[in-house]
């Protein structure tokens, strides 16, 4: 999965087309992050949850498509709290999907999965520098903090608000170099998922009221 300064680069892009403005748009850009916070992965919550069940995954399905059937009324309504949310796990499907689809010929044993597991962080992270820094702010912790708890797969207290900002204000970057993408490939793949995203479902989302609505394709 790409790091939070990617998704927050994605979210802002996709946001051209969602329109989401203000405190709305402080909820939509704290939910492409949300997932990821109690899995302990980045930063240390209050309460660990496994990635899995953050996002929704099982053996039989994709986590985004869990999501997006049983949050759908909520994306409908064009709540931000969904569709922040629901881009992360978008994201992250495609980006997981794109490394192991290409690479899956290496894996022969659970020893490679972890290797090429390290692979994919190193480059994701280094790619992740192009967007640092990418910051958040929050005017209502409160009120983020209500909204937050209609999501039932993730438990956030008021002091991890504190955490998660200060990691992304004093995230130092990622010293490395590129072992199995490049810099122009991962630019693709930023586009790619910006692009069908906003196609797909955003635009799929006010059919009715976009009917001559045409394609994003930059």
């Amino acid at each position: 999965m790409p790091n939070w300064e990617t998704h927050l680069a994605i979210a802002k892009r996709v946001n051209k087309y969602l329109k989401f403005n203000n405190e709305y748009y402080e909820i939509y850009m704290f939910a492409n992050i949300l997932p990821d916070i109690n899995n302990g992965k980045i930063v240390e919550a209050s309460k660990h949850i496994p990635h899995d069940f953050t996002h929704l995954k099982t053996e039989e399905e994709n986590g985004y498509l869990r999501f997006y059937r049983k949050y759908r009324k909520n994306l409908i309504s064009k709540d931000p709290l969904y569709w922040g949310y629901f881009l992360h796990l978008y994201t992250d499907y495609i980006w997981n999907n794109n490394f192991y689809s290409g690479i899956k010929r290496n894996i022969k044993t659970k020893k490679d999965t972890f290797k090429l597991k390290d692979i994919k962080h190193n480059d994701f992270n280094i790619y992740n520098n192009k967007f640092i820094p990418n910051h958040l702010s929050i005017t209502n912790k409160d009120k983020l903090l209500t909204k937050i708890s209609e999501i039932t797969e993730v438990s956030i207290k008021n002091k991890d608000f504190d955490t998660v900002l200060n990691y992304l204000l004093n995230n130092p970057g990622y010293k490395g170099n590129y072992k199995y993408y490049t810099e122009n490939k991962l630019n693709s793949l930023y586009n790619y998922t910006a692009k069908s995203f906003i196609n797909r479902y955003i635009f799929r989302n006010n059919k009715n009221k976009n009917k001559n609505k045409k394609k994003v394709t930059n």
